[in-house]
């Protein structure tokens, strides 16, 4: 009877577990934000300037009496056009959510800027705050410091080296010279879930929190598809051989740091031997399933923890323990 009812226990902890990833947002990303630039559904209501610092710091402020402490800093049209007499400004638009209109705007020298931004702290990564911010905050964010990244990064043409010059209201930036148009560049990367059984593959690098491990991982090189890639990154990564009929989509993720997108596989391994590459990871070795659950249901310690919450490879690992 007890043992039965702690198999009960665990199977609606499993439930509760799945149920929570079904619920989860993708961080990074806003569905829900209309991008397109056609014009043809006007926004009448207030338009919103995320300022982005040196063209890859975000600023934040603390929030009073609300359940997220920190909240993005946002500037109004007036107080956009009062800074254009200050200094030359980068806007780009990012889309339209709620009735609001956003705007991205680089800040090249926060010390013009005065008392407007009195509170604000500027920073450099994201995931620094996530915790105590709403995910769609989060989220526009992202997308501002990644539009003007590229920016800051596109100023001369690769063909001419004339200066290049936003065009597409912010989305893209053309060569005053030979004409050239280019858009904000994306490096996609595979993350990979490897399973053998109950048991899962999982890596660690020596500059991760004490006790991090992970999902394996790295960037699609040229001339391979994604399924290509899973397969050498995991060979590169721990020797471990799989069988490439079993590679399966889960899903994808931004991860604008500066402008990746992570897109999540599960995989079979076809054996558990282990010849770790010491100049790619720390560490590589199997987890059991039962002792991941064990140690997650404890919030993990610097034995044993995984990616936040925001982290695609954290959803993956908690949808794979809850099957």
């Amino acid at each position: 009877m007890i043992a039965f009812a702690n198999e009960l226990g665990a199977a609606h902890a499993r439930t509760l577990v799945k149920a929570a990833c079904s619920a989860q947002r993708v961080f990074f990303s806003v569905p829900e934000m209309d991008r397109s630039l056609d014009g043809s559904n006007p926004v009448e209501g207030k338009e919103v300037y995320v300022p982005i610092v040196d063209g890859s710091l975000n600023l934040i402020k603390e929030g009073a009496g609300t359940t997220r402490s920190r909240l993005p800093v946002m500037l109004d049209r007036g107080q956009v056009e009062r800074f254009k007499g200050i200094s030359k400004l980068e806007i780009a638009r990012l889309g339209d959510l709620d009735g609001t209109r956003y705007f991205a705007v680089d800040l090249p020298h926060r010390e013009l800027f005065g008392s407007v931004l009195d509170g604000a702290k500027a920073v450099s990564r994201i995931p620094l705050i996530v915790e105590d911010m709403d995910e769609r905050h989060v989220a526009v964010l992202s997308y501002a410091r990644g539009l003007m990244w590229f920016h800051r990064n596109t100023r001369f043409c690769t063909m001419c080296g004339s200066t290049m010059n936003s065009v597409n209201e912010g989305r893209g930036r053309a060569c005053g010279g030979c004409e050239k148009t280019v858009y904000p560049r994306i490096d996609p990367a595979v993350i990979t879930l490897v399973a053998n059984g109950n048991k899962c593959l999982l890596g660690r690098k020596a500059s991760w929190p004490k006790g991090r491990y992970s999902l394996l991982a790295g960037f699609a090189e040229v001339g391979e598809t994604l399924e290509d890639t899973v397969y050498r990154e995991v060979k590169e990564e721990s020797g471990v051989d799989i069988d490439r009929n079993s590679v399966k989509y889960h899903s994808s993720q931004p991860w604008p740091f500066p402008r990746s997108l992570m897109i999540g596989f599960s995989v079979n391994a076809l054996s558990t031997k282990i010849e770790l590459d010491e100049n790619e990871l720390e560490d590589v070795r199997w987890f059991d399933k039962e002792f991941i659950r064990a140690r997650l249901r404890l919030g993990g310690n610097e034995e044993f923890n995984i990616p936040p919450k925001y982290a695609l490879a954290n959803r993956m690992i908690s949808e794979w323990i809850a099957e």
